[in-house]
């Protein structure tokens, strides 16, 4: 538990700065933040780490806390990435929906393997709402379920199929090819 306690605490403190308008918190400001007690846990983890957090101030200016300028090209990368793999994440929770008999799924099922599906924490309110042709969330029976909105055809491919159509063997309508296959089973 330790271990995801250290950087649980980084990855707050990032978003924090990130979400000011200045790119910084002023170190007096951060208990409003996150709390009187867990503000003492943040300094530790921001003296900790100078690589990431730089702490500024001085001289009629009071101390701040920023990222520093490689925390900051990090940060940015890892939001192109994240946009980079929206489409994929959209379509490999499509087909999870479509796996399923009534192409439902409870949320809290989704948010049990959201991590080994590559959701973001959040995808309740930025990944759901954003694609309102693919998904909605519909309570039955007083659980929350996620809805496939239409079934997409294409999607419905296994992995097996797409190598062999990409290699050939299979074409795109289904309709395998002719070849020979030898009496020990190898093409």
């Amino acid at each position: 538990m330790d271990l995801r306690k250290k950087p649980a605490l980084i990855l707050e403190l990032k978003s924090i700065i990130q979400y000011q308008k200045q790119g910084m918190v002023l170190l007096r400001d951060l208990e409003k933040e996150v709390g009187f007690v867990h503000k003492w846990n943040c300094m530790a983890v921001i003296e900790r780490n100078p690589s990431i957090f730089y702490v500024g101030g001085g001289n009629r200016v009071p101390p701040f806390v920023q990222l520093t300028e490689k925390a900051e090209r990090v940060a940015r990368e890892e939001a192109e990435a994240k946009q980079l793999m929206e489409p994929i994440l959209v379509r490999n929770l499509r087909k999870l929906l479509m796996l399923s008999v009534d192409c439902r799924v409870p949320l809290e099922s989704i948010e049990f393997v959201q991590c080994e599906l590559g959701l973001p924490d959040d995808f309740k309110k930025s990944l759901i709402p954003k694609y309102p042709e693919f998904f909605s969330v519909k309570d039955v029976s007083g659980r929350a379920y996620l809805h496939l909105e239409n079934w997409d055809s294409s999607l419905a491919v296994t992995a097996r199929e797409e190598r062999l159509a990409s290699n050939g063997i299979v074409a795109s309508d289904g309709v395998g090819k002719n070849f020979r296959i030898s009496k020990d089973g190898n093409f």
